[in-house]
């Protein structure tokens, strides 16, 4: 919370600010511009209470103050309430008492850090350029949300090609400034929630996107506030970085009710409809995103022009109902480790928990790890396993292995030394691979992102493997995540991925 005292009338200078608990003297000052030789440099001690949301005010000066057109009486305590005018003088020199959060309605002495003020409002930029947010001026805070994606919800090319052309390309659908106005009206706090990953690809720059936000809001003529994800990060719907920064930070401490709150996007996941001659959605984005926030949503034409709910294609992995197997190896009896001398080939895509489970299980009992990525071919793999045998130690090759010549190399190794060999595959599906990778690149700054070329090529000439191939058995690894905190745990059972 913060208290100002802002000029009343004419402005001569910035708000000044009242710390909770802490006097501040006023009168004249070169702060309050106030030159009048009958005020007193300490005309005014001001103290603020935030918990009771007043000011204590005193006069110290000879010279009367006053109070809403009162005169106070020297060196007795007054309480001021929000709105109430402080006459530093009595009649002259006039100031209000106001009480806001940080980052709403901003006082030009209160701009927040890494922030910019406009002629029309605010701009902030939070945790590096990841994530910009537009606030208006006179924005309120309401326990109510009407949200909104941006392009093709509510803004659409004048060009009519698919992307914009430049800053100007852009008009508002005819049917959303009422739509708009009338949730305001109704106590609504009006805010957009945009995926613009162009800014830090570079396909446009920032101060266009700027520009084209602050007209896009002059145009619609209420006051909104806009959320833009920058890139690939917490930031980015259907993550919900956006939605949680609104609720803890940006919404003047009102709890948001999800159940009257609501989010409208056209990303939704729409199959294709020959009839209605209508495309695929580009993604699901918006809808999962309003699933992980846990609010209702919509589509333009359901919003706006009260069409019928619509069909959509949800994926194919949950990961919200998401509940992990009970045993580690299918078939459940099967021996994890071997005292005999062994080579295990692991199988799996990237993003399964192949690694995570060799070095659990396996390498912390004394098997040689051997990876691709660590020794940059397959040849040297080979020679390492070799050199493993040789020393009488088991290994676990943790490569994706996902074809039949790929695990031929290590059998052919294995029958050569006269040792046994069993196959590990990992029984993650393709989709819960990708989300696994995700919630990786998410929390583990470490983590290098897989590539989706890899991933799809894995896919593509993937051969599951059989006893035929010289193995001894086939067993199936279920995967168990383990979570470092409670906030990972939330986190892996959202939708994390677009389509």
């Amino acid at each position: 919370m913060k208290c100002y005292l802002k000029c009343v009338g004419d402005v001569r200078h910035d708000p000044i600010e009242i710390k909770d608990d802490v006097e501040t003297f006023i009168g004249r000052l070169r702060a309050t511009e106030i030159k009048d030789v009958m005020c007193s440099r300490n005309q005014v001690s001001l103290t603020a209470d935030f918990a009771k949301r007043n000011v204590s005010v005193k006069q110290i000066g000879v010279n009367a103050s006053g109070i809403n057109g009162f005169a106070m009486k020297k060196d007795q305590m007054y309480t001021m309430q929000e709105g109430d005018v402080l006459e530093v003088l009595l009649g002259k020199y006039f100031y209000e008492i106001e009480f806001h959060v940080e980052s709403t309605i901003v006082p030009e002495a209160a701009v927040p850090v890494n922030a910019v003020k406009c002629p029309t409002g605010v701009w902030e930029s939070v945790d590096g350029g990841k994530m910009l947010i537009f606030t208006p001026n006179n924005m309120r805070a309401s326990n109510k949300i009407a949200s909104y994606d941006l392009d093709g919800t509510i803004i659409t090319t004048k060009s009519e090609k698919r992307f914009p052309q430049d800053v100007d390309d852009w008009k508002i659908f005819p049917y959303v400034a009422s739509k708009l106005t009338s949730l305001y009206d109704d106590d609504f706090k009006i805010v957009f929630f945009t995926n613009q990953n162009g800014i830090s690809q570079g396909k446009f720059k920032v101060n266009d996107y700027k520009k084209r936000t602050e007209d896009i809001v002059k145009k619609l003529n209420i006051p909104i506030q806009v959320f833009a994800a920058t890139g690939k990060t917490i930031y980015r719907k259907p993550l919900t970085g956006m939605w949680k920064y609104l609720c803890e930070q940006k919404n003047q401490s009102i709890k948001i009710s999800k159940s009257e709150s609501l989010f409208v996007g056209d990303a939704a996941g729409r199959p294709a409809n020959n009839l209605l001659k209508t495309k695929k959605d580009h993604s699901t984005a918006d809808r999962l995103f309003a699933l992980n926030v846990g609010i209702k949503f919509y589509t333009p034409e359901e919003h706006f022009k009260k069409h019928s709910t619509s069909t959509w294609v949800k994926p194919s992995f949950d990961p919200t109902n998401y509940v992990a197997p009970k045993s580690l190896l299918n078939p459940a009896d099967s021996q994890l480790v071997s005292k005999e001398l062994e080579v295990i080939i692991m199988v799996g895509c990237p993003g399964s928990g192949k690694s995570t489970f060799a070095k659990n299980h396996l390498v912390s009992n004394k098997y040689n790890w051997i990876n691709q990525d660590t020794l940059k071919s397959w040849q040297n793999c080979v020679k390492q396993l070799e050199n493993a045998f040789s020393s009488k130690q088991s290994a676990v090759i943790d490569n994706t292995n996902p074809t039949k010549e790929a695990r031929k190399r290590y059998i052919d190794v294995a029958n050569k030394f006269k040792v046994q060999c069993r196959c590990f595959v990992m029984d993650v599906s393709f989709a819960h691979s990708k989300h696994n990778n995700k919630f990786r690149e998410l929390t583990d700054a470490t983590h290098k992102p897989v590539n989706e070329i890899v991933m799809n090529s894995f896919k593509k000439y993937y051969e599951p493997p059989t006893v035929a191939e010289g193995f001894l058995e086939v067993v199936n690894v279920n995967f168990i995540p383990k979570f470092k905190t409670s906030e990972d745990e939330k986190l892996y059972k959202m939708y994390l991925l677009e389509s």
